[in-house]
């Protein structure tokens, strides 16, 4: 069952929703820890949210379109979304609370839209993957950009030397780097 587009704008219980896109993958200049930057589509505000080590590969592998040679965890995503004759909608990010962010994904089967609780850094791995969009709580998008250095694990696909530093990057994490989250 393919779902109608969602609306540019959207709501969750009221609260206004607006649709983004991932504007750059960096690491913060202070604490060094990764930070994906949501950008209003079309627009210039932004949402910087700071996340561990092991979610900045798995976005920068989808905004690269790398694939891993096992399936990631936005891969088994998509694969149980895909098998269970669901698609994933949307991802939304509606809310902050005591400096967490909540997001939701938001799937349509046969049986209605369900809404399912994620971090934020996974429900972006899984839009990215699956070509779904990021929605924001308008009252979250700022102006403010932080300082950040670019990420290693950025890729462009006309820079080859770029394609390396993400294999080198992704050797060197050690399994205290994923999952890790240094506010």
């Amino acid at each position: 069952m393919t779902p109608p587009p969602p609306p540019e704008n959207a709501s969750d219980n009221g609260t206004a929703l607006v649709k983004t896109e991932v504007a750059t993958l960096g690491i913060d200049q202070v604490t060094g820890a990764p930070v994906v930057v949501l950008r209003e589509k079309g627009g210039e505000r932004i949402l910087p949210i700071w996340i561990g080590h092991g979610e900045a590969s798995a976005i920068a592998f989808e905004m690269a379109g790398v694939k891993a040679s096992r399936p990631l965890t936005q891969d088994l995503l998509v694969s149980i979304i895909d098998g269970l004759r669901a698609s994933l909608v949307r991802v939304q990010i509606p809310r902050v609370k005591k400096d967490t962010f909540y997001a939701a994904m938001v799937l349509r089967s046969e049986h209605g839209v369900s809404e399912l609780d994620c971090r934020p850094s996974d429900g972006i791995a899984a839009a990215l993957k699956a070509g779904s969009p990021i929605y924001v709580a308008d009252r979250l998008l700022g102006h403010v950009m932080p300082e950040l250095s670019p990420a290693p694990s950025v890729l462009d696909e006309d820079e080859p030397g770029k394609r390396e530093s993400l294999s080198e990057y992704i050797q060197r994490l050690s399994p205290e780097d994923l999952g890790r989250f240094d506010p």
